[in-house]
């Protein structure tokens, strides 16, 4: 026994020691260092020679897909221009253009500006009837952007067409013109919104002109012709890497790839992971940049915010999968080009291009310029091809990243970041590879010519910063090369700036210890930074393999990156970030004299006092006790993981290991085939543990919270909320005429009615709509008009509104346009509609009636359904101090998107594989619920703390000047003077509405029709009058990918089905015209087949239920588990192909986690003769048979757990499906 734990112990720490090379390529598992290549002499060379990097497959392996996709792929007569024109282009087009020769006439500018040669942009937006134009600061001069560019500041000046000065109007009619070729619209229509400084510079004639492509504008971007990156030379591979045909390169590529493989083009997934790198590495930055005591605070919030997550391009969009759109823009792009090629020298010339051939590329972007305004106008579809400012970029395919920094956006293309999926990779070789390069490209914001952001010049000046600048020009300029010489240390800087400044930046974020530990349910220091270090320097090294190999292997390549390019050459670009990160010497044990052993000077533009050590855990206390018995637990897993002999690529996830309460228990304990239930929850399950933890862990922190005065007495307004609530019908007292308008105006500030408004202060608009129930749609028209123009009864409504919410008289309501929907009435039948039978019905009933007699001060506010906004502030105000990701877990919210994305995919595809459905119907079906409809607890904008607590005591003083006047109000509003509570949850959502209007900040907290459960309520929910679906953070709190796979789906992901299929049946289907589904012989049935199947079950002490009060439930649990155990059988969740043991090993997972989500329910029948009598008779079956009733319907779990005749779980006769595909169930269906 003592050899075989000592051996174990032996294999533990030889895993331990490799972790970071845990990849799905089996020889990435192989330690990447070999004894005659040294780490200290050269990494790269260490890492790089005789075997291929991971990143360097993932690179082949998108050029191989996409080249096979082409292999029958003809060019038609514009892509074989485009690609003759493109293919012997150089880095730097050598195109003239003479700006003098230019017209400066407004009514000249406005087609200049369509084709994007001027410093001024414009934008048609067909929705809203506006003409947007703008004047772009950045474009007059080289040096840093700042407020003396601009006289008038960013302000907007909007009027109709008809009432514009003159050269506007000119320059506006030009424009429009260009943009709508076809005369399909009107310009009269239109508003213009304009910069004062457009009409200032218009007017005197300003002669400012954009160049194509200048050096200022390349020098943030890495362009490789594919030649140099040794990739397969199609012709659509010189399109993709083409500075000028990026738009119909994004088009035309994506059209063929998406009838091969849409992942190829656009992975939801993928994205949602690389969104999650960079809010941590982005966060990383704050944090170091807090941390430097030498920058003044207001310089502090500037370089803070230079960048925030929506300035990521990761590929092209989401947009890109739609592929009717895609090709109808090609073939759009295509016609357009064809119209416009007979006058090409004409417009050429017009445009001082001196010479037609060589500048024939930057013409073509040009044209496509105005095909995608033109296509925008007429199909209101935007891919995102352009900026408004960029003169150039690349295609969104090209193997590239680039800071784009006229627009602020940072780009990369999608074969620079195809497959860093989380589950391929370790944690540190992720972000030592692309995490890095995502870094990379940050910094490039940070300097050195220029730090882009306005009001840091104390920062740019500061001796500090400077002289970490020239530090950095001397260090790379030291790197002589024996038979070269040296290369030009200011024209490498700005590149080896942005390495070494991204380098520290990761470095910094995992050493910090607080990235997810894959071993753990929730936040902790990761279990051995030591691996997750070695993961980082194998990354670094492993994405830069191929350059590295290249200029081995071509010397003349080495001299050329070394005198020429401004990227430091990839023989030594590894190294010399090595070099400049102490850590690496003490890791690899490096000594003086070692080509890579420390530098002597840091080279550091933001140098903190600070020294952190090697490794340090913050906040937590290691003790000796701890880290023996850490060893201990991971030489008892590793034991038992081989005594089990389990799969490492199924089972071990990167660093760590999934709970053990995810491995397979399936293979003892009681028969699953009799009562899964029984079977899964006969010991803790995990999903129970993770409510409870997060529970407990809010408990605690609320212990001793002292309750302010409106906290108390809201406090102990819930705890009697039972019987205030039981018959709180409110009955508005219906008036005539203008009255009504006004009352109506007055229930829309309490959040009430059936009239909405919204204040949009930072645009100064007032939006109305009518709740979707209570009139007519007509596809949501809209009318715009200033507040003075206003129809009388909708100017009543409106004054009344605002007037209630602007308390203090701040704004002035005749600065407002007032948008509303087309339809509004205010006549005494449409005021009726709502109220026939009260606000609230009878039906819905309070969470608190159910509490438990022990139930904490903070459980009760979690729990009430009203009061969801003062709860989300008051929880989240004291968490924040705590732990944000209390709060939001942005890691947490990415992963459950991306469930939640599959999902739907799922469904659009079962709907598309129905026979017996109209393409109409599957349409709406297919498109009932996107991802935006969906709330995974408190939004992002909660952990802006100082927001948080403004708030907090914004409603708290709202309610103390509110509260003299309750009884008051609460007569007017027609509400029981007894049902406090109710009337509290409408005080607040006036307060919110006035908060959103003095602040410009929106919580978002989610104010239902019926009641407003806060974002902190165990629960979840769709909420079929707004379409929302919502999932309090309790109930989703720690479902991370560090589970197995399988597992999520079973358990969250099964509970966000369960939510989206409630729009689906069983009273009505939530979306209109599809009548002839639910009228359908074959929906009934299936209807009346789960009514008669849930009545089926019946008690052995209360009898049966009542399967027609049951079947809304039981028909969202049989089709939602439906719908996760076909998505599973697809075998493609991984995004790459499984094996029918892997699929099945994933459908157990999945039923492990069906049975287990609701184990609590399950236990509390087992033991509570009451409880279990009441859920006999609630809507939701009972859990002692919920999810064996699943089961039962689910034929695969028959075949994988051997259930024979005559066992409780073994599958059904009849199959109750509402959507039935007339085609046999199959284990793969691709």
């Amino acid at each position: 026994m003592i050899r075989l734990i000592a051996f174990v112990a032996l294999s533990a720490l030889t895993v331990s020691g490799l972790g970071h090379l845990n990849v799905t390529d089996a020889s990435s598992r192989r330690p990447h260092l070999r004894v005659n290549r040294q780490p200290c002499r050269d990494y790269s060379e260490a890492v790089c020679v005789g075997r291929i990097s991971p990143s360097t497959r993932l690179k082949q392996t998108y050029a191989r897909l996409t080249a096979t996709a082409f292999i029958n792929y003809t060019l038609d007569d514009v892509t074989e221009e485009l690609y003759q024109t493109v293919k012997d282009y150089s880095r730097e087009p050598n195109c003239i253009q003479n700006t003098k020769v230019i017209s400066i006439l407004p009514g000249d500018l406005g087609k200049q500006t369509a084709y994007g040669i001027t410093v001024y942009t414009a934008k048609i937006h067909p929705e809203a009837k506006v003409i947007e134009i703008r004047y772009d600061a950045k474009r007059t001069s080289s040096t840093p952007p700042s407020p003396q560019f601009r006289r008038h500041g960013h302000s907007l000046v909007r009027s109709s067409y008809a009432n514009l000065p003159g050269n506007i109007k000119d320059f506006a009619s030009s424009y429009f013109r260009t943009v709508d070729f076809e005369n399909r619209f009107n310009i009269s229509e239109f508003d213009v919104a304009y910069e004062k400084d457009v009409y200032y510079r218009i007017g005197f004639q300003d002669r400012s002109f954009k160049s194509f492509l200048s050096e200022e504008e390349l020098i943030e971007t890495d362009i490789r012709t594919p030649k140099q990156r040794n990739y397969i030379t199609h012709p659509i591979t010189y399109l993709q890497h083409s500075f000028a045909s990026r738009a119909y390169s994004n088009l035309l590529i994506s059209s063929i790839l998406l009838k091969k493989d849409p992942t190829l083009v656009h992975n939801p997934e993928l994205v949602a992971e690389l969104r999650t790198m960079a809010k941590n590495i982005l966060e990383e930055i704050r944090i170091h940049i807090d941390e430097v005591n030498w920058i003044s605070p207001a310089s502090k919030e500037k370089l803070k915010n230079i960048h925030t997550l929506d300035d990521f391009i990761f590929g092209p969009s989401e947009k890109f999968l739609n592929e009717t759109m895609v090709d109808t823009a090609l073939q759009f792009y295509q016609d357009y080009f064809r119209k416009m090629r007979p006058f090409m020298e004409d417009i050429m010339k017009s445009f001082g291009y001196l010479s037609v051939n060589e500048c024939k590329p930057v013409y073509y972007d040009r044209v496509f310029r105005v095909a995608d305004a033109a296509f925008r106008l007429y199909y209101r579809y935007d891919f995102g091809h352009y900026g408004d400012k960029a003169p150039y970029s690349l295609s969104f395919f090209a193997n590239n990243a680039f800071n784009n920094n006229l627009e602020n956006k940072l780009v990369f293309g999608y074969p620079y970041i195809f497959g860093y999926h989380r589950r391929h990779h370790t944690l540190g070789y992720l972000y030592g590879s692309i995490g890095r390069v995502i870094a990379h490209e940050i910094f490039h914001s940070y300097g050195v010519r220029r730090i882009l952001t306005d009001g840091v010049k104390d920062v740019f000046d500061n001796r500090i910063y400077q002289s970490g600048i020239s530090c950095v020009r001397n260090y790379y300029g030291s790197f002589a090369h024996p038979q070269f010489g040296a290369p030009n240390g200011t024209l490498k800087a700005n590149e080896g700036f942005a390495d070494l400044h991204a380098a520290r930046a990761i470095y910094g974020l995992v050493t910090r210890g607080n990235l997810m530990d894959y071993n753990s349910t929730h936040q902790s220091p990761i279990r051995n930074i030591h691996a997750v270090v070695r993961g980082v320097f194998y990354g670094m090294a492993g994405f830069d393999c191929d350059a590295y190999l290249n200029e081995r292997a071509n010397p003349e390549l080495e001299r050329a990156n070394l005198l020429n390019i401004p990227h430091p050459r990839s023989s030594i670009r590894m190294n010399a970030i090595f070099k400049q990160l102490p850590v690496f010497t003490k890791m690899f044990r490096c000594k003086p004299g070692d080509a890579n052993y420390r530098a002597d000077n840091l080279c550091n533009a933001f140098p903190t006092i600070r020294k952190p050590k090697l490794f340090s855990f913050p906040n937590r206390k290691v003790t000796l006790k701890a880290a023996v018995m850490s060893g201990l637990l991971t030489i008892l897993l590793l034991s038992t993981a081989i005594a089990f002999g389990f799969n490492s690529e199924l089972d071990f996830l990167d660093e760590g290991l999934a709970p053990w309460d995810t491995r397979d228990i399936l293979y003892s304990g009681p028969d699953p085939c009799d009562d899964v239930s029984k079977f899964v929850c006969s010991k803790q399950s995990l999903s129970v543990k993770l409510q409870e933890e997060y529970q407990k862990r809010i408990d605690y922190i609320f212990k001793d919270y002292p309750l302010d005065d409106v906290t108390k007495e809201l406090y102990d307004s819930l705890k009697d909320a039972e019987d205030e609530t039981k018959n709180c019908n409110w009955n508005p007292v219906v008036q005539e005429g203008r009255g009504k308008a006004a009352y109506l105006g007055y229930l829309a500030a309490y959040g009430l009615g059936d009239i909405l408004a919204r204040i949009r202060v930072g645009v100064k608009v007032i939006e109305v709509r009518a709740r979707d129930m209570t009139i007519p749609r007509q596809e949501h028209d809209t009318i715009t008009t200033r507040f003075r123009d206003l129809p009388r009864d909708m100017r009543v409504f409106v004054s009344t509104f605002f007037g209630l919410l602007d308390f203090e008289n701040r704004f002035d309501i005749d600065d407002f346009d007032v948008i509303y929907e087309k339809g509004i009435n205010f006549d005494e039948r449409a005021f009726k509609s709502l109220y026939s039978d009260g606000i609230l019905p009878s039906s819905v009933s309070n969470n608190v009636t159910n509490s438990e007699k022990n139930e904490s001060m903070i459980m009760t506010f979690q729990k009430s359904k009203f009061l969801g906004a003062y709860t989300n502030l008051l929880i989240s105000s004291v968490l924040l101090k705590v732990d944000p990701k209390l709060v939001h877990d942005r890691d947490l919210v990415g992963d459950l998107r991306a469930i939640t994305k599959n999902i739907l995919s799922e469904i659009e595809r079962h709907f598309e594989e129905i026979t017996w459905i109209s393409q109409e119907s599957k349409d709406k079906l297919k498109n009932l619920h996107t991802i935006d409809d969906y709330i995974f607890g408190p939004s992002e904008k909660f952990l802006n703390q100082t927001m948080v607590d403004t708030a907090l005591k914004f409603f708290q003083e709202f309610f103390r000047k509110s509260r003299p006047f309750s009884e008051r109000n609460m007569k007017k509003l027609g509400v029981p003077l007894e049902c406090k509570v109710p009337y509290y949850e409408a005080m607040f959502r006036m307060a919110d509405q006035a908060f959103q209007l003095y602040y410009d900040y929106d919580f978002e907290h989610y104010k239902p029709m019926y009641d407003a459960f806060s974002f902190y309520d165990c629960n979840a929910y769709n909420a079929l009058l707004e379409k929302k679906l919502v999932f309090g953070l309790p109930m989703i709190y720690g479902y991370r990918r560090h589970l197995p796979l399988g597992y999520l789906y079973g358990s969250v992901g099964l509970l966000i089905a369960h939510e989206t299929f409630h729009s689906y049946g069983t009273s009505q289907i939530n979306v209109n015209g599809v009548d002839d589904v639910f009228s359908s012989s074959i929906y009934q049935s299936s209807i009346s087949c789960i009514k008669d199947y849930y009545g089926s079950f019946v008690d052995s002490k209360f009898g049966k239920p009542n399967g027609t009060r049951k079947a809304n439930e039981g028909f969202a649990d049989l089709h939602a588990g439906r719908t996760i155990v076909r998505l599973i059988k697809r075998g493609n969740l991984r995004h790459t192909w499984l094996s029918l043991p892997a699929v099945r090993k994933d459908l157990k997972d999945a039923f492990l986690g069906i049975a287990s989500f609701d184990c609590e329910s399950y236990r509390k029948e087992q033991e509570d003769d009451d409880y279990r009598k009441k859920s006999v008779e609630k809507i939701h079956p009972r859990s002692s048979i919920r999810m064996n009733a699943i089961l039962k319907q689910m034929p695969e779990f028959t075949e994988l757990y051997h259930c024979q005749p005559g066992d409780r779980n073994y599958r059904t006769e009849e199959i109750c499906d509402a959507f039935p595909v007339h085609h046999p169930s199959v284990w793969f269906q691709k």
